[in-house]
């Protein structure tokens, strides 16, 4: 597994520094922007951040040469699903770390509020990151790749909802409560771990 780290960070380095360039700076593009659109990198940074390492580097072992080469390494197939799956929850656990430190600073609403946001947001990443790497390997990128555009959809209903909820000063609605985040929490990990055992099955019946 370690082996395949080194190579991915090797593959994807330019992309790797674009990924933290774009992390620092987002936020603060943001906030000078105005306009309370500082919700937006709860979406944005996890989206690009997973997209721009994790599925680059599946797009590139998608092509027939790369798959045929990595058969022919002593690698097995589980441990690349299993380095896959790692990386989406380090860089999402990551960013996420982040995004928390760059809200106490930059945003004017209130912490609380602007936690519950962002830990929904990991409730509905880990679930897109459930589909997106489940088709990846029982399918191939083109698959994992289309499952974008419901989610997308989903967060920035989400967004919405709970920024016109922090303007118009409305009490919280029951999907943006803490019980209701923590359970939700609580099914996204055990719907990406279902994700990661179902595409370790389907492999082993490739």
């Amino acid at each position: 597994m370690i082996t395949i780290l080194k190579k991915d960070f090797a593959i994807n380095k330019k992309y790797i520094y674009i990924a933290i360039l774009y992390t620092i700076l987002f936020p603060f593009a943001l906030k000078l922007d105005g306009g309370g659109k500082t919700w937006f990198m709860n979406v944005l940074l996890p989206l690009v951040n997973v997209g721009i390492i994790v599925g680059k580097s599946c797009y590139i072992e998608d092509s027939q040469d790369v798959k045929v080469f990595l058969r022919s390494l002593p690698i097995r197939e589980s441990t690349i699903i299993a380095c896959r799956y790692m990386e989406a929850l380090l860089i999402l656990a990551i960013t996420q770390i982040y995004i928390l430190a760059a809200q106490y600073f930059l945003v004017d609403d209130s912490y609380t509020d602007m936690m519950r946001i962002s830990w929904l947001s990991v409730a509905c990443f880990l679930i897109y990151f459930s589909i997106y790497l489940f088709l990846y390997f029982w399918k191939n990128y083109f698959y994992a790749q289309n499952s974008v555009y419901v989610m997308i959809g989903l967060f920035f209903v989400i967004g919405i909802l709970a920024k016109n909820s922090l303007d118009l000063k409305i009490d919280f609605p029951p999907i943006l409560s803490t019980p209701f985040i923590i359970i939700a929490n609580l099914i996204a990990f055990l719907i990406y771990g279902a994700s990661y055992k179902l595409a370790k099955e389907k492999a082993s019946k490739a």
